[in-house]
């Protein structure tokens, strides 16, 4: 073996050595190429990076003139720059929490030696965080969507995945490291666990599991009973019972058993059972071959009770009731008007807690007509305050269990105004109206009238006609448009209902109020 010392004045590049022996004087030859020595250094800024913060990282190569650095991290190739002035740089979007070992290398080049820098390594740890849970609400009726609150120490953006009855749903965290979600309004009936976890970033570990108990209750629903109103002894009459709401595109389930209660009888008798398709039934019945007379024309025949009651199968309450009368006609065909209404269905309480079921008037045949159990202003007024409600049916539910007395007064939301009832008299133009009227304490955002009008025709309140009015940002509201022509000049009963709707605050309140029936000589 033969070595050799290349001259420090050699010339850079490719040099041909040529070695002579000295015994024999034999010659070889072979070339060699002369580079420049270099070294590399590397540098990052900052020096203590955190966890996805932007880094500049800086390769200084002494020796050689221009050439290619490539940055690596462990064996993950980071990018390359080109040699300018003796450095090479590189920026790069931030590095994730765990071990790093950065180099840069040189490559060889015509003229230079490569080389390597010495490695700069470092640890970025994820932070902690933990989680809370809050739901608005113990206890949700089906068909509500069920409201939550996350919150995450320690986190400014992220998610939470929220799972409950084996459906996750993500919730997405704000800068304040919060996050609102709604649970799907068809959430079975029963107690369910909701449970939550913090998903984690790059920058934050992910979270324990928090989680909170809720229970959803059964909705309330109206059974409406609707039957042919007067039929032959012993003919068949259709029966059809109407079980609401559908929620949620739910509509209630279950079965509706069929009742009667034959004329003269006590109690209802047990008819037949039928499965609810659609929240609707439809099914026959047969009238009674009873004999009997009752108060009104001669051979006229006694009603018959119907009574519909929807046992529920999920999602709504069970023993929903409505009750309707059937009057048998003779079979000389005369007929007897109906008596006592077309019906009550028994609406349990919903989402407020109203106590005993409310009672509400049913439809039958499509008619307005009221009867005068069901046409009877209640005996312990409101007042005419306004309380708060989530929308009419709410509002029509609570008002019917303060005139009621179930619902206590003082556990009411009541607004800013009051609604006033007018006497019902004969205009100057001969119509009989009536002029209720809404005064507050402030002005607000809006007040609605809307404002019935009903005469006596034998039996039957009629609806004679319906008028509303309504202003924006006033104090009060006087509705003058309610008239309506008299078209004879017989006594009659007239009355009246003003429903009454309020907004102010970004809330909604309604007040109900019935001016006394009064008898007026003109008919409708």
């Amino acid at each position: 073996m033969l070595s050799a010392t290349v001259p420090a004045d050699a010339a850079i590049g490719e040099a041909t050595v040529k070695a002579v022996g000295a015994g024999y004087g034999l010659t070889s030859t072979g070339s060699l190429e002369v580079l420049t020595e270099t070294s590399t250094a590397l540098a990052i800024d900052p020096e203590l990076p955190a966890i996805n913060q932007p880094v500049t990282l800086t390769a200084t190569v002494t020796g050689g003139d221009g050439g290619t650095v490539t940055f690596a991290d462990g064996d993950t190739v980071l990018g390359t720059s080109v040699v300018e002035g003796g450095t090479a740089t590189l920026a790069v979007p931030g590095f994730k929490a765990g071990s790093h070992e950065l180099v840069a290398s040189l490559a060889k080049t015509a003229t230079a030696q490569a080389s390597q820098s010495g490695a700069v390594s470092f640890t970025l740890t994820k932070g902690a965080s933990t989680i809370a849970l809050v739901m608005a609400s113990a206890e949700s009726t089906f068909g509500d969507p069920l409201k939550g609150a996350v919150a995450v120490a320690g986190a400014d953006e992220g998610t939470v995945t929220v799972t409950v009855a084996g459906t996750p749903v993500t919730v997405r965290l704000d800068a304040q490291g919060t996050g609102r979600f709604e649970l799907p309004a068809t959430l079975k009936v029963g107690s369910h666990t909701v449970s939550a976890v913090f998903d984690g970033t790059d920058e934050v570990e992910a979270s324990g599991t928090a989680t909170a108990d809720v229970t959803v209750v059964k909705r309330a629903t109206t059974t409406v009973t609707n039957a042919t109103s007067s039929v032959k002894r012993s003919a068949t009459y259709r029966v059809r019972a109407t079980v609401s709401p559908t929620v949620a595109g739910v509509a209630p389930s279950g079965s509706v058993r069929v009742y009667v209660k034959a004329p003269g009888a006590k109690s209802f008798t047990w008819a037949k059972t039928v499965r609810l398709s659609g929240g609707t039934v439809v099914t026959t019945l047969k009238a009674p071959r009873t004999k009997g007379r009752a108060s009104g024309p001669p051979r006229t025949g006694r009603p018959s009770s119907v009574r519909a009651i929807h046992d529920a199968a999920r999602g709504v309450a069970r023993r929903c009731r409505s009750t309707v009368e059937v009057v048998h006609r003779s079979t000389q065909g005369e007929t007897m008007r109906r008596l006592d209404g077309r019906g009550v269905a028994a609406v349990l309480a919903g989402i407020l807690v109203l106590g005993p079921a409310a009672f509400v008037p049913a439809q039958a045949d499509g008619s307005d007509d009221l009867t005068d159990s069901e046409f009877v202003p209640r005996a312990t007024a409101t007042d005419g305050r306004y309380v708060a409600a989530s929308d009419p049916a709410e509002a029509e539910r609570l008002l019917d269990g303060l005139e009621s007395g179930r619902v206590a007064a003082a556990g009411v939301a009541y607004g800013p105004c009051r609604l006033y009832p007018s006497p019902i008299r004969i205009r100057s133009d001969g119509k009989v109206g009536t002029k209720p009227q809404t005064k507050c304490t402030t002005a607000v955002t809006s007040i609605r009238h809307s404002t019935d009008m009903r005469y006596k025709s034998f039996i039957w309140w009629k609806l004679k006609g319906t008028k509303t009015a309504a202003n924006a940002g006033q104090s009060s509201l006087q509705q003058k448009n309610v008239g309506f022509a008299c078209v004879s000049d017989e006594s009659s009963g007239w009355g009246s209902t003003t429903l009454g709707t309020v907004v102010f605050g970004g809330k909604t309140y309604y007040a109900r109020v019935y001016p006394d029936r009064v008898t007026l000589k003109c008919g409708g």
